[in-house]
């Protein structure tokens, strides 16, 4: 789905497309900064003023801004449902040897992602393995374009089930991720770490990886980020739940009846007679009479048979 957005900037831009009509320098400055526009609104998901943004570096008589717009605009395509439009512009995009570096390690990907979308995860693979390959070669310098193709290649593993070696995947790339500090990069990066941690059940480790993604100055641009969140939390919940259920009830003493609490309370302390005072005292013969006058503890009269 594509967002508005106000497209004055591109629109004041068009306005200067004249002034440098007379000038080689003026369209490429130009281009520089409808570059810059595009990538921008890209970044933030914007993707009404990228296509705006694309229509005008296609029609700049700029080879290299001609072929960035063409990204531009196959990305917003193939979003609108078009992925066999966009696929067509995007081969055309990696045949040509003039497209600058970043453009054509870029479409590598996203005829990936069109490929993975259709469930064709080798030939994604393939793909993404090629980007990397490509901008190593090519374009050293570009970690941009190496890490995007490292996460996607990762991500693929992930929808296939192997969150292992998605991790494992995704490891080596981490320093190079915070020194590069792109707010997209960063939230995709962490984000799909948290993915495949919470897919191995290990929620407190997949809870840090998520709040990194979403301190990402971009993170509400990319609903990612917030359902892996929300998914973390529901299911910490349903863990803390169950291990509540589980937990045995503590061990009650049994109630005394309230009879015999107060006859254990209020009964007078009785003092046992001896056996010899009992037989000095106690004259009858009868032993009923014995033991009456021993709890008693009264002397029995003498009974003659």
């Amino acid at each position: 789905m594509l967002k508005s957005s106000s497209g004055l900037l591109v629109e004041l831009l068009t306005r200067s497309i004249g002034h440098a009509a007379d000038s080689r320098q003026g369209f490429v400055q130009l281009a520089r900064k409808l570059l810059e526009i595009a990538e921008t609104a890209y970044t933030r998901r914007d993707f009404v003023t990228v296509k705006e943004a694309s229509e005008l570096l296609i029609a700049l008589p700029v080879a290299k801004a001609q072929s960035a717009g063409l990204w531009y605009q196959a990305v917003v395509t193939s979003l609108q449902g078009q992925p066999d439009v966009a696929l067509r512009s995007l081969q055309g995009l990696v045949a040509e040897p003039h497209v600058a570096p970043r453009f054509r390690g870029r479409a590598f990907q996203t005829i990936g992602v069109i490929h993975e979308n259709n469930g064709d995860f080798d030939a994604a693979r393939e793909l993404f393995a090629e980007s990397a390959r490509y901008i190593r070669r090519e374009s050293p310098r570009d970690a941009y374009v190496f890490a995007n193709a490292i996460i996607l290649h990762s991500h693929t593993r992930g929808i296939e089930g192997d969150s292992r070696q998605a991790l494992k995947e995704l490891s080596p790339i981490k320093g190079l991720v915070e020194k590069l500090r792109h707010p997209q990069i960063t939230a995709f990066y962490f984000n799909n770490i948290a993915v495949e941690l919470l897919e191995l059940g290990r929620l407190d480790e997949a809870a840090q990886y998520s709040r990194i993604a979403c301190s990402s100055p971009l993170a509400f641009a990319y609903a990612a980020c917030k359902e892996t969140a929300l998914e973390i939390e529901q299911q910490t919940a349903r863990k803390n739940l169950v291990a509540v259920a589980a937990s045995p009830e503590p061990r009650k003493r049994p109630a005394q009846p309230k009879y015999l609490l107060v006859v254990l309370r209020f009964s007078p302390r009785v003092r046992l007679a001896q056996p010899k005072r009992l037989r000095q005292r106690v004259s009858c013969k009868n032993p009923s009479t014995a033991r009456v006058a021993l709890v008693a503890r009264i002397r029995a009269p003498s009974f003659q048979p």
